[in-house]
């Protein structure tokens, strides 16, 4: 006689099993995407806890399934291991980068050494929960297994949904407002230094898409970042205004910018000169980001949607919940970091496939390229282009860490060594070439190139082993006050509103770039109603002037500035004052402490800004050096409210010994 309730084989005890792991790895994995999440009703919290299952149910099930179909249903135990096995590894393998190695590549052997480790541990650890569970549901486990499945098929209804959005709210339509307008697409190539560019002068290395976007647009040859790092550069790009008065003065995960217009925002909020407003549906808008940008930093704002590939976020359209949350879910993140692997042109690849979806919509993106920023690890096909084929050093790539090591005196880099670095840049800023190329390839096929002003920048350049003027230490990367790392490219193209051909030695600055565009869409600049003034300014001068030939000139001056320097930049020098003389009331303060400075460069012809002038020329030091006083005094943050990071510390106690620095100033804030 057969029991009336016989055991389960081991395929359908299998499948219960994958249901109930996927129930509790959805559910922890939604737990921990919570945190810090904004869900905009309380039905969004079910909705995506569904779908975070589904997902998770999905990589421990389907496995099985397909192994019943292909008639190898007796492995589904082993299959249901696996997958225990493989939920355990990628979260203890994501959520222990922090403490595991933080800031080595993920194929350096100190990475590889851990991964193998907590390979084993989940293999181990998998293998022994799998079997348990899978003797389990053959009894006690039934009834959770059917609350896995109801709650996995109201996920896949959800993620089908979620499937067939639009990222950016189906915005851009062209109506009486915007017809008349122009896409903006700008690309910002983190840490690349002008001179590295063939239409800046440089004959080594090949920039061929970026030389032809010269060509057929204007080439601002002295244009200057208002900070050599990247948070407060970016701010004054997006909104027109200096660190100091729009508020992001220094980086941390902690860090935003309070809320103010931005060049996204403006575009869809802003008074137009003939009349009438802007509106939220007149541009679709997408940011398309590397390094260390994120949306929550206020940066963003006027983003519709936005990808984030540092931190591993899909495209996100930020009109939806599922969307958002999709992004930090683990699977996902997982996933995306994989597809880098294989595409190191993600971001473009992303940006690329938006522009080609709008089908003639009017469109606002941002690009931020990250190959000319560490780590120095380019695609094979451009190192073998510019790397020395004989260097046989360590630095066959080039991490922070490197610079760490060298900057601690744990590592002397030979002249081979600094070649190399030298090397491994140039073939990050002929990849950055070849993806801005992507770009514009995107914009032709989809028909906006003429329809469409594209601007090239950057946040900041960078130092490649140059000597500091006063430490005599090599300089590395970026936060320093010279020439290489503010001086930064500025292309603009639009056929219908600027010359092609143009070339322009007047002065720029990163905070011309949003009046610029106000000035050709003929928009009003921001009224920032909710700031109060001095806040509410902004600095920027529109550059069409210059571009048409109508203008020589827009300012005297370009000032910049980090935590321990400020800099004047004429037309011929530059001059670096050092923060304790900024903050000093005295009435007989000529920019000096204790005896030295400020120090003025020739700034052309000494870009690594190792020759101090101002002896020779005391008139022309005083003239800079008045100049950056008042404007120093003239901004609403004070200098206190800027903060060292340990490198800045690291740089003070340098200077300390050589005694550039009063005795009685006061210490700095921690960050």
């Amino acid at each position: 006689m057969s029991s009336p309730n016989p055991s389960p084989g081991p395929f359908v005890s299998a499948v219960r099993a994958a249901l109930v792991v996927g129930l509790a790895w959805g559910a922890v994995d939604a737990a921990l995407a919570s945190r810090g999440f904004r869900f905009d009703g309380a039905l969004d919290v079910p909705v995506c806890v569904a779908g975070a299952v589904f997902v998770c149910t999905a990589l421990v099930a389907l496995p099985i399934a397909l192994a019943a179909l292909i008639g190898r249903g007796r492995a589904s135990a082993w299959l249901l291991a696996l997958g225990v096995a493989f939920a355990l590894f990628i979260e203890a393998y994501w959520w222990s980068r922090p403490w595991v190695f933080p800031g080595y590549s993920a194929t350096s052997p100190q990475r590889l050494a851990a991964t193998a480790g907590i390979a084993l541990g989940a293999l181990l650890v998998g293998g022994a929960l799998g079997a348990w569970l899978e003797r389990a549901a053959r009894g006690g486990l039934r009834k959770l297994a059917w609350v896995g499945a109801a709650v996995s098929l109201a996920g896949a209804i959800v993620c089908g949904l979620g499937a067939f959005g639009e990222a950016g709210g189906g915005r851009g339509a062209l109506n009486e407002r915007n017809a008349s307008q122009a896409n903006v697409l700008l690309v910002v190539v983190d840490a690349l230094r002008a001179d590295m560019l063939g239409c800046y002068g440089n004959a080594r290395v090949k920039t061929p898409h970026l030389d032809a976007l010269a060509a057929r647009g204007v080439v601002f040859e002295r244009a200057y970042a208002q900070a050599p790092f990247t948070g407060a550069s970016f701010g004054s790009i997006f909104t027109g205004k200096y660190p100091r008065r729009h508020g992001l003065v220094k980086m941390g995960p902690e860090v935003r910018m309070v809320a103010n217009p931005t060049l996204p925002w403006h575009l869809k909020s802003a008074r137009r000169e003939q009349g009438g407003t802007m509106q939220d549906e007149d541009y679709a808008t997408a940011t398309f980001m590397t390094g260390a940008l994120h949306v929550e930093t206020g940066l963003m704002r006027g983003f519709d949607a936005w990808f984030e590939a540092m931190d591993g976020h899909d495209l996100v359209d930020g009109d939806r919940a599922w969307s958002r949350f999709r992004s930090v879910l683990l699977p996902f993140l997982i996933k995306n970091k994989l597809t880098q692997r294989f595409d190191p042109e993600l971001v473009a690849t992303e940006a690329s496939r938006w522009i080609r979806a709008l089908g003639g919509k009017r469109f606002c993106a941002m690009v931020h390229l990250y190959s000319t920023h560490t780590p120095y690890d380019p695609p094979q096909r451009f190192r073998e282009q510019y790397c020395d084929p004989a260097y046989d050093g360590p630095l066959q790539a080039f991490y922070a860490y490197h610079r760490e090591a060298i900057e601690r005196g744990e590592y002397a880099p030979s002249a081979a060594d600094v070649a190399q670095v030298r090397h491994l840049y140039e073939a990050g800023v002929a990849h950055a070439d070849e993806m801005v190329g992507q770009l514009v390839d995107a914009l032709r096929e989809s028909g906006a190139l003429e329809d469409t002003l594209v601007i090239v920048t950057s946040d900041h350049g960078e130092n490649l082993g140059e000597l500091h003027a006063l430490t005599g230490k090599p300089l590395w990367e970026h936060n320093h006050v010279n020439e290489l790392n503010l001086r930064v490219p500025l292309l603009m193209s639009w056929p219908k509103g600027l010359p092609g051909g143009a070339r322009v030695g007047a002065l720029a600055e990163s905070v011309d770039i949003l009046p610029t565009v106000c000035d050709l869409f003929d928009l009003e600049l921001p009224q920032a109603l909710h700031l109060q003034e001095p806040y509410r300014a902004i600095d920027g001068h529109s550059l069409v002037p210059l571009a048409r030939g109508e203008a020589t000139a827009v300012r005297e001056f370009a000032y910049s500035e980090n935590v321990l320097e400020a800099s004047a930049r004429s037309l011929t020098h530059r001059l670096v004052a050092a923060r304790a003389a900024l903050e000093s009331k005295a009435e007989d303060n000529d920019g000096s402490v204790a005896g030295h400075g400020p120090w003025l460069y020739d700034a052309d012809a000494d870009p690594t800004s190792t020759h101090d002038l101002g002896a020779g020329l005391a008139a022309e030091r005083a003239r800079h050096w008045k100049a950056l006083k008042a404007w120093s005094d003239g901004l609403p943050l004070p200098l206190s409210e800027t903060v060292l990071s340990p490198r800045d510390y690291d740089q003070q106690a340098l200077l300390d010994k050589l005694g550039y620095r009063e005795s009685g100033e006061r210490e700095r804030k921690q960050p």
